[in-house]
Order: structure tokens, then sequence, then C-alpha cells
């Protein structure tokens, strides 16, 4: 099951100023209420699935788009992440020295850094990043709540993932078009019924490997 298109005031390139080389780094507060916000309603839409009784199995997908960019949430969740708090990360000098050349190309030109040094936005951009966590953890920890006051509660497994990560800077580099760990490690929890719980593993796994599992 999916839920319809409904309008929302945070899809699309929206209002805010361009943080490097074009709008694809807008990140400000957007002074709406969670209710008006994408994310929000379609989480309200997963809410309204699990109150209901399914005569066969329900498979329930819950797709958040934040931290996706652009990084635009209602403004207390930047309210956590004061400017002069925020720690950035460390870029030596010579990160880039032994990588080929067509890298060096990637981080100095592709990747925006500095144009966002130019325009004074480190900051302002990791802060817009971690409210946009911060957003989407609270509409997940929404979903959970729901669904721990379901009938559903005592039979359904889940599993939480994202699609990739994201460099802020890292390497003098945004987004996710590497091979750094920063861009390639996401979260991947399986929980429910019948489960092990607390086990961690350092074993290297593929998103594929959610499909067959």
């Amino acid at each position: 099951v999916r839920p319809k298109h409904v309008p929302d005031a945070d899809n699309g390139i929206g209002p805010g100023p361009p943080l490097g080389k074009s709008q694809l780094f807008g990140a400000m507060p957007l002074d709406v209420p969670d209710d008006e916000t994408s994310d929000h309603k379609v989480v309200d839409w997963a809410i309204e699935q699990l109150g209901q009784t399914h005569a066969k199995p329900l498979f329930l997908a819950c797709g958040i788009f934040r931290p996706h960019l652009p990084w635009y949430v209602p403004p207390k969740y930047f309210k956590p992440f004061p400017l002069d708090e925020i720690i950035l990360p460390k870029v030596p000098d010579d990160d880039l020295d032994d990588i080929p050349a067509a890298g060096k190309r990637m981080a100095r030109e592709a990747g925006g850094h500095r144009s966002v040094l130019g325009k004074g936005q480190w900051k302002t951009a990791v802060q817009a990043y971690l409210a946009s966590i911060y957003y989407a953890d609270t509409q997940v920890g929404r979903l959970l709540d729901a669904l721990d006051a379901s009938p559903h509660r005592d039979n359904t497994i889940i599993c939480f993932w994202s699609d990739h990560g994201f460099e802020l800077g890292d390497h003098g580099l945004w987004g996710k078009l590497t091979n750094y760990e920063t861009a390639t490690r996401v979260p991947l929890i399986f929980a429910g019924p019948g489960l092990p719980t607390g086990q961690v593993t350092n074993a290297l796994v593929e998103s594929l490997d959610i499909y067959p599992t």
C-alpha cells in the first residue's frame, strides 16, 4: 500500500539561499508547522495503516525524505544545534595528495566546497543537515510509537535503513558520489519479535541484501 501524493511545504527547491554553486545546497529553517511538511504527512498515512485490521499479512513501506536536500525543516529542529557549537569535519591540507587526478578534480570542481567556504556557509550547512536528521528521527519515533500502540506490535518485523551517506565538506567534498565511508555507510537495523536484540556486526552488507532477507 502507498499514500497518494499530498501537497507539502518543504518539497522542491523552495525559498532558501544557495550555499554552493547552485540552489542544491539550500538550507534554512522553514517557518511552517510540522503537519504541513511532507514527511509528517507520509508518517500520518502510515500510522493510519497501522491502526487498521488487515486480512492479509501487511508490508508497509514508509519513505522519509529528509535528510535529503534541500535542508528545509521547521525552526525548532535547528535550535539544538547553535552555530557556535557546530563541529566541522577535519580536512587536512594534504588530504587529496594520495588520490588520482580525477578525484582531485571532483573535489575541487564538482564538490562545491570552495563555493561553500567563499560564502562562509559551512557551519550553516552542517547545522541544517543535523536539523534535518533530528526532524527525520522525530518522524521515525512517531511511527514506532504508533506501532507500539497498534494491534500489529507483536507480529511486525522492522527493517530500517537509508540509501547513502553524505559528505559535508569531508575531503573537500559535498554529497555522495565517492567510495569514502562517509558516502557509502548507512544504518541497517532489523528489530521485531523473535529477533536477537542488541547485536552488532562489522560485516559488510549491501542494500541489495535486504530484498532476499
